[in-house]
């Protein structure tokens, strides 16, 4: 029996994860992900490019997936709890 290897969730500073929650917090609230700049009033950042410096850095963590040429082009990767 062969077992997949362990897909081992990558490490996020204390603001990426307050940022991943409120993206998870406002789409079930409103079934829409917020812009840069409601995640920046929400998590109390001034400045849209600190907010994407977190987006990219959760991209490229794996934790939000591009979805480009969109308005409000967040994806939320799903994840399977363990």
């Amino acid at each position: 029996m062969i077992k997949e290897p362990c897909m081992e969730r990558p490490v996020l500073t204390q603001k990426e994860r307050e940022v991943l929650s409120f993206i998870r917090d406002y789409w079930k609230k409103y079934q829409l992900y917020p812009s840069f700049r409601e995640i920046g009033a929400g998590i109390g950042l001034r400045s849209a490019s600190s907010v994407n410096r977190y987006i990219h850095s959760l991209t490229e963590k794996g934790e939000i997936l591009p979805h480009k040429g969109k308005m409000r082009c967040l994806v939320l990767k799903e994840r399977k709890e363990s």
